[in-house]
């Protein structure tokens, strides 16, 4: 609640969702004891499915073909070893973080802000999306829930930056296995 009176007071976006993480992000590095809210988060998480669910419709299926040259650029963003630092963003948890943990992971969405922003200027370039939605297609540190929340508050084409962060995620299922594989077999060549 403080967090969230702090970021509302000071005018900072997005209180209710950025005032929250930072409060929780320093009551981590003060190594304060923290707890989850259990059920109310599953509740928020299930509405959320709800709205996204909401935006498949058929006007998004008729919007496919248009989206199809904006989507082709995800796998070139996932190669660009983009998972790895996402997934290093989202997997860490707060409690326990320390101030090298914290530099490494700013640093890390940092890199990943960079390259979201070149996507963005690529696919407004080709005029495929428009800047905001764009940018949270291929947002650093985009969990689905997340850039759900985005989207809705800043009124982008929900179904758009979806579609996008689907095909991020099945692209990495399918080919992280494959990814592995060859890693492993480069890196232990048969003699």
């Amino acid at each position: 609640m403080l967090g969230t009176a702090v970021f509302w007071i000071l005018g900072l976006p997005l209180p209710f969702l950025f005032g929250p993480m930072a409060a929780c992000l320093i009551a981590a590095l003060a190594q304060a004891p923290m707890n989850g809210f259990g059920q109310v988060s599953v509740a928020a998480r299930t509405i959320l499915g709800v709205a996204v669910g909401a935006s498949i419709t058929p006007a998004l299926f008729v919007n496919l073909p248009k989206m199809a040259a904006s989507i082709m650029l995800v796998p070139a963003f996932i190669v660009l070893i983009a998972q790895f630092f996402i997934g290093c963003a989202i997997g860490v948890k707060f409690v326990g973080v320390t101030w090298g943990e914290l530099r490494r992971i700013v640093a890390y969405v940092v890199v990943l802000a960079i390259l979201a922003a070149g996507f963005t200027a690529v696919v407004t370039t080709l005029e495929l999306g428009s800047p905001v939605e764009a940018f949270l297609a291929f947002a650093p540190g985009g969990g689905q829930a997340e850039m759900t929340v985005l989207a809705i508050v800043s009124g982008a084409d929900l179904g758009f930056v979806i579609t996008h962060h689907l095909t991020r995620i099945v692209l990495v299922i399918i080919g992280a296995p494959i990814a592995a594989n060859l890693i492993l077999r480069w890196s232990n060549p048969r003699k």
